[in-house]
């Protein structure tokens, strides 16, 4: 919300309108969010291939399908070039992520925290990790 904030606070001094300011933050917002569904997807598709679910291999065909998708999406929004300011925000995404990125691997304590806390949050087990879990019950 402070970074929000922040780039409302920018944009409105460079001159934005309101409507121009909720396009940017908009735009920028979903292409983080395609980044995400992509990962997320392609985090479940490896779990069903890997059996770390338990679940029959076929299940993986969805979210497989999905990573796709959302790579066939995101590709369109950047490919050709949009109109200027648009053309840039792939790109400051990309700092975002990077930032988080290094924030992760530079931070492993602040990870370890945020993943106990989660964990915490969800009611899992404490020290648990995704190669761990019990295999799900399958109907089939």
């Amino acid at each position: 919300m402070i970074v929000n904030l922040i780039c409302l606070v920018i944009l409105r001094g460079l001159g934005a309108t309101g409507l121009q300011v909720w396009q940017y933050l908009g735009t920028l917002g979903t292409l983080a969010i395609l980044v995400g569904y992509g990962l997320v997807n392609i985090g479940a598709t490896r779990a069903v291939f890997d059996s770390s679910l338990g679940v029959p291999k076929w299940r993986g065909i969805l979210p497989a399908l999905a990573v796709i998708i959302c790579g066939y999406v995101l590709y369109a929004n950047i490919y050709p070039a949009p109109a200027s300011p648009y053309n840039y925000f792939p790109y400051i995404l990309l700092a975002w992520l990077i930032i988080g990125a290094a924030v992760i691997l530079l931070s492993p304590q602040l990870t370890r925290r945020v993943g106990a806390g989660l964990a915490k949050d969800l009611d899992l087990p404490a020290g648990r990790v995704a190669g761990e879990l019990e295999p799900l019950a399958t109907d089939d």
